[in-house]
């Protein structure tokens, strides 16, 4: 009896230490031997038939108690704004309006919204910024580096190709010094600018999450089987 017991609590500590573990390391930074810890969390159109999937991300950083992180994949298409002329900024742009509502009301429940964190000047979802994708620490060390695909659904949504290099451009939400435009990723996976109402750039969102709130549902980390980030309950 004292056997089975012994057998029974050794077991339930390994399963404790194995949650505890899968906790810790889904906050794994970016390293140049083990890659990126991946998270799926929320859910948005993937297949060209609009079928959702939960959203890959990159996990980025973590910082009071908030863990920065950007989509694997461009998931959407869509202009900045409606209108060159006058353009107001990122600020006030149609897309980062469109992120702020209605992409997270289709991409999260009330209670994986209510785990996004709002930063100040921010928001609650964003694009990567142009520091962002230079930050080696962050695992961007080089034009190719930079680089990505979109979703089967945002490919046939529109999503521009470079053919000869593989991957699709998308929007950051650094503005450019030029009037009228954004900086983005072009050809090379090199940083430049485009017109704001450029309409078949990609979408690839950032967001920032409360640790607090969440807990490892499942998976081990990796781009085939990402943890599964859920709320709390």
């Amino acid at each position: 009896m004292k056997k089975r017991a012994c057998m029974l609590l050794c077991a339930l500590l390994m399963v404790f230490s194995a949650a505890a573990l899968a906790q810790e390391t889904w906050q794994r930074p970016y390293d140049k031997d083990a890659g990126y810890a991946y998270v799926a969390f929320g859910q948005y159109p993937f297949e060209k038939d609009g079928t959702v999937k939960p959203i890959l991300w990159r996990f980025l950083e973590t910082k009071d108690g908030v863990s920065y992180l950007m989509s694997e994949y461009i998931i959407h298409v869509s202009r900045v704004h409606h209108v060159a002329q006058g353009y107001p900024g990122w600020d006030e742009a149609d897309l980062n309006a469109w992120l702020q509502d209605e992409f997270v009301k289709k991409a999260f429940s009330e209670a994986e919204a209510a785990a996004l964190h709002e930063t100040e000047g921010l928001g609650r979802v964003s694009l990567p910024s142009s520091d962002d994708v230079k930050n080696k620490e962050y695992g961007f060390s080089d034009d190719k580096s930079r680089r990505t695909i979109g979703t089967p659904w945002a490919d046939e949504s529109g999503l521009f190709f470079y053919r000869n290099k593989g991957h699709s451009p998308y929007w950051m939400r650094t503005p450019s010094n030029q009037k009228y435009a954004q900086r983005s990723i072009k050809l090379e996976g090199n940083l430049g600018y485009l017109g704001v109402t450029a309409v078949d750039m990609g979408v690839r969102p950032v967001i920032w999450l409360t640790d607090s709130l969440l807990e490892v549902k499942g998976g081990t980390g990796t781009l085939e089987d990402p943890f599964i980030l859920g709320v709390k309950e």
